[in-house]
């Protein structure tokens, strides 16, 4: 079985870089027997599960070594994708790019920053990374069916902020975590900026609509599922999200600080 050739085609004119178009070629599999498709469909399989082996390493594996989103664990990432693409049999030309996109975040590592990860300005003050607000659309969803529950939505704040203060430590802060009070407040001003549709990251807000709709479809279906226990088990989940948004120096400071807030023992 042959993949469609691809190559990359630019050339630079008055207007700005400009692309060939790559026309969708379907790949003919009329001559194949049954038993080759067979054999095509087994390697496939193979290959898939020697890659979900190799991304959970390179995701979940090194603990110690490595923060939850450490840069590493992309660039590792990236190798596997682009490995895999040539297990395949695609056309070189694919795998390049993923490693081009692994070296830009190598350099990082060594102070150089490549155009393809360089910040555009903001206007104002920069906004929460989108790891940041799609963790806030879960904590605004279980809001959301706190309050369909019965629940005022101050209350409702309250009651996440005091269930996971966590929520009130920002990736790199050099602080401890917000007070109750102002994380209540937070989590009030993120759910009116989801449930009016307002969030600045549109991967977040379509997030929320998405999940959010889910959630209630859940409860609606199944009667025996209240959906106070809906929002909790989200809530666990969003606190997943928000640990593995810290860098590793915010992960170590916020370990200090719980050492010396712990009381001691005997």
């Amino acid at each position: 079985m042959e993949y469609p050739k691809i190559s990359a085609s630019y050339r630079l004119d008055a207007e700005g870089w400009q692309q060939a178009e790559l026309e969708p070629k379907p790949i003919d599999l009329s001559d194949y027997s049954r038993s080759q498709l067979a054999k095509v469909a087994s390697d496939h399989f193979v290959l898939a599960g020697r890659l979900a082996s190799d991304l959970g390493n390179d995701f979940f594996g090194h603990s110690e070594r490595h923060a939850p989103r450490s840069r590493i664990r992309y660039i590792c990432a990236l190798a596997s994708l682009s490995e895999h693409l040539g297990r395949l049999g695609l056309s070189p030309a694919l795998s390049v790019e993923l490693l081009e996109l692994a070296h830009a975040l190598s350099d990082l590592d060594a102070g150089t920053v490549h155009p393809v990860l360089r910040a555009s300005p903001p206007n104002g003050a920069p906004p929460a990374r989108g790891d940041v607000w799609r963790t806030r659309a879960y904590i605004a969803s279980a809001v959301s069916l706190l309050m369909e529950d019965g629940t005022r939505k101050g209350a409702a704040c309250e009651l996440v902020a005091k269930r996971h203060p966590h929520f009130g430590w920002p990736p790199t802060a050099k602080v401890g975590p917000l007070p109750a009070d102002k994380l209540a407040a937070a989590i009030a001003e993120w759910h009116k900026v989801f449930a009016g549709g307002d969030a600045t990251d549109e991967i977040a807000q379509s997030s929320f609509d998405d999940r959010y709709a889910f959630f209630r479809s859940l409860a609606e279906t199944h009667a025996l599922i209240e959906r106070r226990d809906i929002a909790l088990r989200v809530l666990d989940h969003a606190e997943a999200l928000a640990a593995r948004s810290n860098d590793a120096d915010s992960l170590a400071i916020a370990r200090e600080l719980l050492k010396r807030k712990r009381p001691a023992r005997g």
